[in-house]
């Protein structure tokens, strides 16, 4: 679907608010949890993971490999050395008796060894599920968090008077991001994440959505794009961490080509982490009463082209405890800052009750 030739109906709107708000809300099953173990909970468990199909297979054959030999020393060490003393003076000794024990291997000696072998892979998820970080509501990063948020707005923007200076001052923090969450992919070379990139609205209108900061500038960027062609218009509706595992996935809406470059080439990424920018506002109704409003100023996007890249056991169950949410987490002071940095003058939209 070409973003350069395609137009927002309110047949494609529907079935974005539809895509979005279900992956939000709705367990991801077992095709979910098969493709998540797929893609990252196994390269993960063996210590691999790469865009190389080729590389993972082989890295994948190095690893399981010794499990299955050691699996199988009892087996074949029970037909080397059989306890009947008869039948152990008869067997042949050396190396033959290896080889024609490993030859003699029956249906159940091989259901054995797998079961030893994926009883050892069980456990070895099961350390890193229950090892999980969980979601805290008070971290190192919440009195610097505080903080931040509480520097009067004026003097703030004072520290950074000129345009140039306050993109240079977000483009930084686009980069802090990047850093934490490669930290929290155990990613040393921070190759994992290919760009952060923050989205911010054009006008009132919510028509119109534009690129502010990105640490990748490969490409001309368009001054615009209509902003009912992205998928960060509909996250920043909903107003909650949003992570895509594949974009380019069949049932994935969305364009297929790149919204924001001029020359509309094919996207690249496979996993984004969408984070809305929100800020909360009291309003006084006709009633005389105090209501909260939240209005999100743009949205910041990790992403990645490797697929669920943003993704760990157990996310397919939705609870309290996703990367999505732990990556919030770590990132919350860089948040606060891009706040602070663009909500002076920024345009906002409210988000959906």
């Amino acid at each position: 679907m070409a973003a350069a030739k395609f137009k927002a109906s309110q047949e494609f709107r529907a079935k974005c608010i539809e895509y979005v708000e279900c992956k939000l809300t709705t367990k991801g099953g077992y095709h979910e949890a098969y493709s998540g173990f797929k893609h990252r909970t196994f390269p993960y468990l063996i210590g691999l993971e790469t865009k190389d199909k080729t590389n993972l297979i082989v890295a994948s054959v190095l690893k399981i490999l010794p499990l299955f030999l050691g699996a199988m020393v009892p087996v074949v060490a029970r037909k080397v050395y059989p306890q009947n003393a008869v039948a152990a003076a008869a067997a042949p000794q050396g190396p033959e008796a290896v080889l024609k024990a490993i030859a003699s291997i029956d249906p159940t000696d091989a259901a054995l060894i797998f079961t030893v072998v994926f009883f050892t892979l069980f456990n070895k998820l099961s350390e890193k599920y229950f090892k999980r970080s969980k979601v805290s509501f008070t971290t190192p990063h919440t009195r610097i968090c505080e903080t931040i948020e509480s520097l009067p707005l004026d003097q703030f923007a004072g520290i950074s008077s000129t345009p140039a200076a306050s993109d240079a001052l977000l483009k930084s923090c686009l980069a802090g991001i990047k850093h934490e969450i490669s930290v929290l992919l155990l990613d040393d070379s921070e190759k994992v994440i290919s760009d952060v990139v923050y989205w911010e609205f054009c006008d009132k209108t919510e028509r119109r959505m534009r690129v502010r900061s990105r640490l990748v500038m490969d490409k001309p960027q368009k001054t615009s794009v209509e902003a009912h062609l992205l998928q960060a218009y509909y996250v920043a509706k909903t107003g909650k961490v949003f992570a895509e595992h594949d974009f380019q996935h069949r049932d994935n809406p969305f364009p297929s080509e790149r919204a924001s470059s001029v020359d509309n080439g094919s996207v690249a990424y496979k996993s984004i982490l969408f984070v809305p920018i929100i800020i909360n506002e009291e309003e006084v109704d006709s009633a005389g009463e105090t209501i909260d409003h939240d209005y999100c100023i743009g949205v910041l996007c990790v992403a990645s082209d490797r697929p669920f890249r943003f993704w760990r056991w157990g996310d397919q169950n939705r609870d309290e405890g996703t990367f999505g949410k732990v990556a919030y987490d770590h990132i919350r002071p860089y948040i606060q800052l891009v706040r602070r940095l663009a909500m002076h003058g920024a345009y906002r939209v409210e988000v959906n009750a």
